[in-house]
This record gives C-alpha cells, structure tokens and sequence, in this order.
C-alpha cells in the first residue's frame, strides 16, 4: 500500500496516510475491500490525490483477491517475470510503484529507476540524455550484484543525495561525487546535459 500511496507525494505524508489505516485497522485485502470509497479517502488524504489512490488501492486489492484468492504472500511468491506483469496489469500501478512492490514487499532484485537516479546519473555522465527507463535498468542490472537489500539500500542512498545534493539546482560544491561528475566540473557548475550526454555515449554505453 505504501508504494501506491507515495505516488506523487513524499514519503512522510505516504506514512501519515499507512498511519491512518492502521489505527483504522485497515491494513488488509479484506479492510480495504469493505471499507466504503469516502471513508477510504478521508484515511489516506495525507497522502494527496486520495480519491485516485483510493480507486488504485482498491484495484490492487481487487487484483490480489482474484489472483490469489486474496492472499498476499501468495501474490508475492509468484515467479518474477508473471508477477510484474501482473502488477503492471493493475490499474494505477506503472513500472517504479511495480518495481516498488517487487524489491520492498516480495524481496526480489530489482533496480528502481526514479526521477533521481535517471537525474544523478546523467549529469554524472554514466547516461545518455535519451536512455529509456527500461534500458536503464536493463544495464545496471547486468553489473550490480542481485541481492535485494543491496539494491534497497541504493535506492535509498539515490533517494538521500537526490534530495540533499543532486536536486533540480544541484549543490555540487558539497557533493561526494563532485570530482568525477562531468556537470560539476565546468565553469558554469553545470553544463547542458545534452552536452553531457554526447561526450560519454559511446564511452560509458552501448
């Protein structure tokens, strides 16, 4: 439910709204399902966009029960590649909250591809500018080692310096990674990232 509920909105309000549901006791399928619609949304309202997260809560919990007869352990065991699928069949569920769901509640290996990782890396010149989120993903995985915590614990750590240090205007004097990121180290403290891209497409990729 958190991976719905932190949709467009940052993880404090998300947890407001998981709060909510918690002391409301409805942390399950079965809680979800009969809870009324305006009820529902009065609980996760925290969490912004709460009449379209109440219809996708619903949806997920409406695709567990006919899936998996409502069992949500059994939902998760299923094989790696039918369970994405099917998670991305469910209506309000694309392929980060899918993703989401895959590395933090089933414990699969699975790289998140978020607005910082996509930002932190091309401005560090690892991307070109036009890589898809999906190619993306595609080459990480092929050099990170697949454990789950480890990618858990990267995902978490792009979420901390996309945040504190590689925001929209980027605070490079203070960055770790400041001597080795290509945007950092010219004159005007970032460069286009266009340009970024074109000098280390054909080093760094393909």
């Amino acid at each position: 439910m958190g991976a719905i509920l932190v949709q467009n909105t940052a993880w404090t309000n998300a947890t407001r709204a998981l709060d909510n549901l918690k002391v409301h006791g409805a942390l399950s399928v079965e809680e979800i399902e009969s809870l009324p619609d305006a009820d529902l949304s009065d609980l996760i309202r925290p969490s912004g966009h709460y009449n379209q997260k109440t219809l996708k809560l619903k949806s997920f919990c409406s695709a567990i029960r006919r899936d998996s007869n409502g069992d949500i352990a059994q939902y998760l065991s299923q094989p790696a590649k039918k369970m994405r699928q099917a998670l991305l069949d469910v209506w309000g569920i694309g392929e980060e909250t899918a993703d989401t769901i895959m590395l933090y509640a089933a414990k699969l290996p699975r790289f998140i591809v978020d607005t910082y990782t996509i930002r932190t890396l091309q401005r560090i010149g690892i991307t070109p500018l036009q890589t898809t989120k999906q190619d993306l993903q595609t080459a990480i995985m092929k050099v990170l080692p697949h454990d789950p915590s480890y990618f858990a614990e990267a995902h978490a750590l792009m979420i901390q310096h996309g945040k504190n240090t590689c925001r929209k205007t980027p605070n490079c004097k203070v960055c770790i990674m400041n001597s080795d990121c290509l945007s950092a180290n010219t004159d005007s403290g970032i460069q286009s990232l266009r340009t970024v891209s074109d000098r280390v497409k054909t080093d760094y990729w393909g």
